[in-house]
């Protein structure tokens, strides 16, 4: 799903719980979006105004939106507020494929890692080659029967890259190395 093609419903939330609340039988809790331009103290404060309804102090994540659930209920909001970033820029399916793999603390690399979006592991393998080599030069009239499939499942085995299946087929493409 590309940026243009988002929802409003798409934006990251997480539903906070009031846990001295939920610990007596309550459900008391706030959904915050994390819109573009939030910071984490304005997630702290909404966090702080929600405990004050009621006097209380602790608070845990029960429940996330567009975010992975990886993240437990006390992730550092920090962290948080730059995942909802990179979910905004690049998708929940690419960003919660990568940091199921590579994990939040990797985020920062993601940048790097990132090789594109591809119908399928074949056509990647297809576009490196091109990009990369003659083949033409290097094999003559041997390069017809270049196996490309074979070559994609060997890049994928060997570990240079990691392919995270998305939707419809799609899968994204990371640099493993980093």
């Amino acid at each position: 799903m590309t940026a243009s093609t988002r929802k409003a419903n798409d934006v990251p939330s997480i539903y906070v719980a009031d846990l001295a609340a939920y610990n007596e039988g309550e459900l008391v809790g706030r959904w915050i979006r994390l819109d573009d331009g939030i910071a984490a103290q304005d997630v702290h404060r909404e966090i702080s105004e929600m405990l004050l309804e009621r006097g209380n102090e602790e608070w845990a994540i029960h429940d996330y939106e567009n975010l992975p659930d990886s993240l437990g209920e006390y992730p550092d909001i920090e962290e948080l507020v730059q995942i909802a970033e990179a979910v905004r820029e690049h998708g929940y399916m690419l960003i919660n494929g990568y940091i199921n793999y590579f994990g939040s603390d990797e985020l920062s690399q993601f940048s790097e890692r990132y090789r594109g979006t591809y119908s399928s592991l074949i056509d990647y393998a297809y576009e490196l080659v091109d990009d990369c080599y003659d083949l033409e030069k290097l094999m003559g009239t041997l390069a017809h029967y270049f196996d490309y499939e074979k070559f994609a499942r060997d890049l994928e085995l060997s570990g240079d890259i990691v392919a995270i299946e998305l939707c419809f087929g799609e899968v994204g493409i990371f640099d493993s190395s980093y």
